[in-house]
């Protein structure tokens, strides 16, 4: 019982999280935004069956005709629901479960950062649960469904932890390398990101170690090489345009400072698509607000010395920062970075703002009297299960369970959603007859494949036809053995000496 209750602030954090989450601990389906993960789980198991290692292509996506959706989309979501899904649960339980898993890291993480940065666990009880709670959160995974981008946010808690333990004890950090790679391989737009964050954070502790830190990205991209310099490098094989035309243009998705800092808000509807009464929310909350605003208004006018001064200002210009990127007066810096396009949503960085938002209001709270910290952990605790809790439920469940996924009903409908995100180009006129296989490099023969110049649908496949690396793939999936190896063996010398 002593043992509980010297971690009962990690107990109370954890609760949270399950109380956050409990609503995905069910085979139920609910329907989500990006509601295209049933079968391309099945797709991705499928294919270790066909004992095609790594993963590359889906034999039934892309309307019937195979696509190299595994190419492009980072693997993790799908090798951890997979694995679920092996031990005996539905494909659709399972997805359920990773999100749920993901409550469970989040809080974790955030609650270990904030007690190395302040030794408090009342504030880090505090920091994870305004985390676990931010609206956001909610919106990424009832609304959206996006498992990945989710899984690398709650991920990221543990990168800064990590850096800024190795900064604190000038021993190289044996987690990071894998943090990077674990990243790398769950949310490509999200690694970016990640990386920027933990460049920057490096910035606001000491530039010291900047070595070590290169080294360990570096060392991640390597063991993610299989995977993730593929899918940058051989972007331009595919019709990856769509991914930020029409819809998908940023220019359609920024926000108003209104939307972001004054509604009350929660809606199912699209961005953009829904008329505005349906639209969904992109609301920081008002509890995260009022509260970092009250906790900055004392600490201007305290008289105490604030020593963490320099992380906290630098937290706080990220949070302002990033949340200008959602406005529509930074548009000049996404014409200025055409890459950002990518990104598709503005309003995705009202989720990626939380991050350097709690953290710094956790930190505030640590010059405060500790009487008054508590009163006001326990009222801003209150306070965001009130005001939080109800956006984290999914709007209904469904009676749809894997099989009308796979072979029912709405088997037709995920073979052609997001059909033209990576539609290889080699495809100008969708076939409308349902046979054959879309070229894609990777396909081999002992004969020369010819490709039907309008559908791209190959012609006359032969017997031996068959799905191998290409070269610069194979080279890919070497550099990813020997960094692993390469680490392995550095982990060992490091410890000897």
């Amino acid at each position: 019982m002593q043992k509980l209750l010297s971690h009962k602030w990690l107990l109370l954090s954890l609760f949270v999280a399950i109380l956050a989450g409990r609503t995905l601990l069910t085979s139920r389906h609910f329907y989500t935004h990006d509601d295209i993960q049933v079968f391309r789980v099945n797709e991705f198991i499928e294919c270790f069956k066909r004992g095609e290692i790594p993963c590359r292509w889906s034999a039934n996506l892309g309307k019937g005709y195979g696509y190299p959706w595994f190419n492009y989309y980072p693997p993790m979501i799908y090798i951890i629901s997979g694995l679920i899904h092996l031990s005996g649960f539905s494909i659709i339980a399972s997805l359920n479960l990773l999100m749920f898993l993901s409550f469970i890291l989040a809080t974790w993480g955030m609650y270990l950062l904030v007690k190395e940065l302040t030794d408090r666990g009342d504030l880090a009880f505090l920091g994870s649960t305004l985390f676990t709670l931010y609206p956001f959160h909610a919106t990424n995974v009832f609304l959206r469904g996006v498992y990945a981008e989710n899984l690398a946010w709650s991920l990221t808690p543990f990168v800064l932890l990590a850096i800024s333990r190795q900064i604190k004890s000038g021993r190289f950090s044996h987690s990071l390398p894998f943090l990077f790679a674990g990243i790398f391989l769950t949310h490509i737009i999200s690694s970016f990101l990640v990386v920027g964050f933990a460049v920057f954070w490096l910035i606001l502790f000491s530039c010291k170690t900047w070595r070590q830190l290169l080294l360990q990205i570096l060392l991640g991209i390597g063991i993610s090489a299989f995977f993730f310099l593929p899918a940058i490098f051989e972007k331009n094989l595919v019709q990856s345009e769509s991914l930020i035309q029409g819809y998908y243009a940023y220019f359609n998705h920024f926000v108003s400072l209104k939307q972001l800092f004054l509604e009350y808000k929660w809606n199912y509807g699209a961005s953009y698509w829904a008329d505005p009464p349906q639209e969904m929310g992109f609301m920081i909350g008002h509890v995260h607000t009022i509260f970092l605003g009250i906790l900055l208004v004392i600490g201007l006018f305290s008289r105490r010395k604030i020593k963490q001064q320099k992380l906290i200002f630098g937290l706080l210009f990220a949070t302002g920062f990033v949340l200008f990127l959602t406005h529509p007066k930074s548009a000049f810096i996404w014409q200025l970075l055409p890459s950002l396009a990518y990104i598709q949503f503005p309003w995705r960085f009202v989720g990626w703002a939380g991050i350097p938002l709690v953290i710094s209001a956790s930190l505030l709270m640590k010059y405060l009297p500790r009487l008054l910290s508590y009163s006001i952990t326990l009222l801003v605790t209150i306070a965001l299960l009130l005001y939080s809790y109800p956006f984290f439920f999914p709007r209904d469940y469904d009676i749809y369970s894997d099989a009308d996924f796979l072979t029912g009903s709405l088997r037709a409908d995920q073979q052609t959603k997001s059909l033209f995100d990576y539609l290889p180009k080699t495809v100008h006129q969708i076939p409308t007859i349902q046979s054959g296989i879309f070229y894609f490099p990777g396909w081999t023969s002992r004969t020369k494949i010819e490709v039907d110049a309008e559908t791209g649908v190959i012609v006359d496949t032969s017997p031996d036809l068959a799905w191998r690396e290409t070269p610069f793939r194979l080279a890919m999936d070497i550099v990813s053995v020997i960094s692993l190896i390469g680490y392995v063996m550095y982990n060992k010398w490091y410890a000897k000496n």
